[in-house]
């Protein structure tokens, strides 16, 4: 049902990121309906994880140091 709610609404989910979903017990007994109701209720969530998580991303690659001029010989 999960892989279904995804492909109809991939609005759902950040672009450019991973997303993990552990069902939990009695997920088995769920509708389309409940699925995508509770997909929506976690996007916020979702997409302000994947937001921040971009955002250290690119602080972590300005803090790289560039290995132009520093060949040892």
């Amino acid at each position: 049902m999960l892989r279904e709610v995804f492909r109809i609404n991939p609005r759902l989910f950040p672009e450019m990121s991973d997303v993990v979903v552990i069902a939990r017990s009695g997920a088995e007994r769920l509708n389309y309906g409940n699925v995508y109701e509770e997909l929506e209720k976690a996007s916020g969530a979702l997409e302000r994880a994947a937001r921040v998580s971009r955002e250290c991303t690119a602080i972590d690659i300005q803090k790289e140091p560039s290995n132009s001029g520093s060949a040892k010989k």
